[in-house]
Order: C-alpha cells, then structure tokens, then sequence
C-alpha cells in the first residue's frame, strides 16, 4: 500500500505537541516552533488527516494527563535535554525537573498501542530516545546539542512530509535535508530509531547469544592534536550508521563459534585460546590469546551463520564509538580511574564484560580489559587517511606487515586506553591482552 493511500484510509492523526521552557533555563524559539508545525500541516494535502493539540509549561504530572486527554497517535517535545540525566518539564514552581530516560521509557510503554512516533526536538535526547524505543515503532533524538534554527528546519520539514502522506522514515529524511539546505551544518544530528532495529542479539546455539547495538551515523575528529605523532593529523571523519558488539567478543561466544567446523573458512580455530579460562566467571571474560587472523576467520564463520556481512570494525568506526559524541582523552572526561575500567595492572587478568560502565552510545569496555584488533593495516600517521569511515589498507604507504589495535587492556597503562591512541602488531600474534568485537551493517540501514 503507497503511502498517500495508507493515509487515506486511515483515521484522523493526532499530534500532540508538548513544550516546556522553565524559568531559569536558557530561552528557546518554542512558539514559533509549534507556529512553523501547524502552519505547514494546514497548507498541506492531508491536513484534514491531521488534528494538533499542544500543552505549554509542561509539569511532570501533566504529560499523562495529555496523553490521556488527547490520544495522540504522535508526540512532540520541544524544550531542553540533559543527556542521561533526562529531558527538562517544570515543576510545580516553574522550575526546572527532570524525567529520566527510564520513567519516560516506563510511561510510553503503557501507551504503545496508541502512540506510533515520537519526535524529541531537544539537545543530547538521543539517551531517551533509545530507552523509548524498545516500546514505541519510530523515535527520533538529537545526537548531540542542535540550535534552535536547526530544530524548527527539522521540524517543518517532517511534519510537511507527513502531510503529504509520507513515511516516518520518508519524514526523517526530508527533516535532516531541510536543515543542510538551510545552511546549517547540524543535518546529522537528528537520529531516527526504530523498535525492531535498535538492539539486535545474534543467536549462537545452545542459548548463547552476541549482542548487537546500533551506532548512529555521524561526524567527529579523529585522532588528537597533543597526543602521539601516529595520532596526527586530528581530521573528520563522517560514519555511516552501523551496528558493533555490545561487548567484546566472550570466552563463551567463540566456543560456540570455533567448534563449527561446517562454518570453517580458512582455518581451524582452537575453542579454549585464552590464557584467563577455567575460572567461575570465564565464558563472560572476553577472548584472548586470538590472533587478527583467528578474529576474521571468527567473522567469516558469524557471516556464514547468519548470512550478513560481520567483519571486524575499521580503526575510524572503532575510535567513532569509543568516543560517543564525546572529545575527551577518555569517553568519561579527560581522566580514569579504577572505577572505570580494568587497566594498568589494578587488577592483575581480565574482568567479565560489562563489569564496568558503559560509553553514551551504550558500549562496554572501550578503555582497558583487553586491546582490540581492527581490520585496518598500520599507517604511521593520519596523512591522506579515508575521511568515510573505512578501513585503511594498503594504499597510502600502509604496512601490510601489521595490524591496527585499540583501547589499552588490563596491563597497560592508562595512557594507551586513551580513545585516540593507536598500537600495531603483527597480524598472527596471539597474547592474553588481544581480543576483539565484531561490527555489522544490516541491509535494512
């Protein structure tokens, strides 16, 4: 069915949009945000298809009312977010409060057989976001901060494709390309999230599962300005969305994968490498002692499996998710400690993935636990490097003698977990801090 049929049969949309600008807080063009929506619906084709409602001042006590009130099958904030301490509405005072990403996740479960889409038009809700879309169909947030001329372009720009009789994912599009034409360089930062896609978990067999999580598309510096030479020069590099393991690769994962010899491609793989098993908690240790050359023979079998394209991530995807968004020696701020990650020797062996805590993009042990080998062969420096993602192989002077390892491991020092920092060894080296995570791009991306 075509869209402009779709909508022709059926019932009247209802969006409701919610706007919250406490005192206190920096001003925000709601007004004329909520005008630019309504205006737009007005003039389009369908707009006897679509029904506004709007709610100002926002407490927390009144989202539910609005929803009950109103039935919208589309929710739309505008105001400010705060990264994982929540998106802003006001108190009974006017000021400042904050809901959490879970209780907003919590409250939208119970309404998901009512509301389709929602559209967080506000600074760093991509956290809310995601939490949100393991309940509702289509959910967008903001990556990163977005201006107010880029949030009303994004806005009129979806919400004139819906009314044309568009898709959501048709919507999206159009929104990010209304702001690029308007000059604003803010075009990626919008981040469209669906239920089904958003967290993948691989079925190895016998109850053993690899988690996947979506990484959204986007720009960033790679590399550092005061950092090593081979970590120079610091230039951008625009990611296309792709899905990597949640976690490194366990103890457990390539058991179950190393024993398949009807998957093998090109070599035998020993199930039991790592030099920290046989202990309690060892299937949830991740992999060691395991060669570049034994982690592509793992893709290649996880390919095989599953009939998708599993590799492992090139140096820039693999530094792009580390970082999440952030600029910072580390993905927590410019220092670790031994709360944060297993390194230097604190602990003396590996710790179970997850043991510490994740990045913003939702990654577990990015800094320390063990290095993690990346597809691309070793450049001395960033001179002339892929600005698209890529891996860098041979070309450009590249040693295909080598290979490129990131994120410092249980027995190094806290410098050599820096995101930016870059190691090199032989592609058949297997030592107790090597491992590595596996990245996919699915078609449906």
């Amino acid at each position: 069915m075509g869209d402009q049929q779709r909508l022709r049969d059926m019932d009247t949309r209802k969006i409701l949009i919610l706007s919250v600008n406490p005192k206190g807080t920096q001003p925000l063009r709601l007004a004329e945000e909520v005008r630019e929506i309504k205006d737009g619906l007005q003039r389009s084709k369908y707009r006897d298809q679509y029904e506004v409602k709007t709610a100002e001042a926002v407490r927390v006590r009144d989202i539910h009312r609005a929803i009950l009130d109103n039935e919208p099958n589309i929710v739309h904030f505008c105001g400010h977010g705060a990264r994982e301490e929540g998106l802003v509405f006001e108190d009974e005072m006017g000021q400042e409060k904050l809901v959490s990403a879970e209780a907003l996740a919590g409250l939208f479960e119970l309404f998901a057989n009512q509301v389709d889409c929602i559209l967080l038009n506000a600074c760093y809700s991509q956290v809310q976001a995601e939490a949100i879309a393991k309940y509702i169909n289509h959910v967008i947030g903001m990556s990163q901060a977005i201006g107010d001329k880029a949030s009303i372009e994004f806005a009129v720009g979806f919400y004139d494709a819906l009314g044309a009789g568009k898709s959501v994912e048709f919507a999206y599009k159009l929104g990010c390309n209304t702001i690029l034409r308007a000059g604003i360089s803010e075009n990626l930062t919008p981040q469209l999230l669906n239920k089904e896609a958003l967290n993948t978990s691989i079925d190895l067999g016998h109850g053993i599962t690899l988690e996947m999580l979506k990484i959204p598309r986007g720009s960033f510096l790679m590399g550092s300005t005061d950092g090593n030479d081979n970590e120079k020069p610091q230039h951008e590099v625009t990611i296309k969305s792709f899905y990597m393991g949640k976690y490194p690769v366990t103890q457990e994962q390539w058991r179950a994968i190393a024993k398949r010899l009807d998957l093998k491609i090109n070599q035998d793989l020993d199930p039991n490498p790592a030099y920290f098993k046989d202990k309690a908690d060892s299937d949830r240790r991740p992999v060691e002692q395991v060669s570049w050359d034994d982690a592509m023979e793992f893709c290649g079998r996880l390919s095989k499996l599953t009939g998708l394209d599993y590799r492992l991530p090139s140096e820039a995807e693999w530094e792009y998710a580390c970082r999440a968004g952030t600029t910072t020696a580390y993905s927590f701020g410019e220092e670790i400690n031994k709360e944060l990650a297993n390194y230097g020797n604190n602990i003396g062996k590996t710790t179970p993935v997850g043991k510490y805590p994740a990045n913003q993009f939702g990654i577990y042990d990015m800094h320390g636990n063990v290095w993690e080998w990346c597809a691309d062969y070793w450049h001395g420096n960033y001179e002339n490097a892929p600005n698209d993602g890529r891996a860098w192989l041979a070309e450009n002077g590249g040693n295909s003698a080598y290979r490129v390892l990131r994120g410092g491991s249980w027995d190094f020092n806290p410098t050599y977990c820096r995101s930016a920092f870059r190691l090199w060894f032989n592609p058949d080296y297997r030592l107790s801090s090597l491992g590595f995570r596996v990245v996919c791009r699915f078609p449906r991306l």
